[in-house]
């Protein structure tokens, strides 16, 4: 009685272990396509937050402005981290 017990703990802990790495192991899930994402507003849905929000069009210039200030002061932030990721790859 207690070896049937302890095969089926340790099949449903194989069978869960093995689950829980194929779900690891999935393709480009949202989170995935999060990462792709730049910051120059290309998929970031700026026009839907600027709606749920009920931005004025000044208010939508302001926030435009202070992105485009954003993406011109880490732009060169962006691309040194490229290079030194490119040369640890190489």
């Amino acid at each position: 009685m207690k070896s049937t017990k302890l095969k089926l703990l340790v099949l449903a802990t194989v069978i869960i272990g093995i689950s829980n790495l194929a779900l690891a192991q999935r393709g480009d899930g949202p989170r995935q396509q999060r990462r792709h994402m730049s910051f120059d507003g290309q998929g970031m849905g700026w026009e839907r937050m600027a709606e749920r929000l009920d931005l004025t069009e000044a208010q939508q210039d302001q926030l435009n402005t202070m992105r485009l200030a954003f993406h011109e002061e880490t732009l060169p932030l962006k691309n040194e981290l490229r290079e030194k990721k490119a040369r640890m790859r190489t």
